[in-house]
């Protein structure tokens, strides 16, 4: 009996870290973290950002939005910096976020690509 809830626990966990790990963001081969720039402390959050602006179209989020939670995604890496890196660290995002802004609107994908309809991408978007 005591083996039957052994395995049926470690079951569950292990069918719990399968579906955790398949709604997590997968960068494939179109991001590439921030495009030329340094990537410093921000190369998930520029992943995440260009899957956002492949896909953002197909799932309903608009270009603002996707550079919005791009811009709160590098200032809570900038929260890890230590204090006295902060400032540079949140200067920087700053000039990534206003430059995207200015400069980028053809970037943003319409129509999306093929890949936006795989299981990882809403947790980018």
């Amino acid at each position: 009996m005591k083996i039957c809830i052994v395995i049926a626990l470690t079951t569950a966990v292990m069918l719990i870290d399968l579906i955790i790990y398949a709604d997590a963001c997968q960068p494939n081969y179109w991001a590439d973290g921030c495009s030329g720039v340094s990537d410093l402390w921000f190369t998930d959050d520029c992943n995440k950002h260009d899957i956002c602006y492949a896909c953002g179209y197909r799932s309903g989020v608009s270009r603002e939005s996707c550079d919005d939670r791009w811009y709160d995604n590098m200032m809570n890496s900038c929260s890890a910096v230590n204090w006295w890196g902060r400032w540079f660290c949140r200067l920087t995002a700053w000039i990534y976020y206003r430059w995207v802004r200015d400069w980028a609107a053809s970037s943003f994908r319409v129509p999306s690509q093929g890949f936006c309809g795989e299981g990882w991408v809403p947790a980018c978007v």
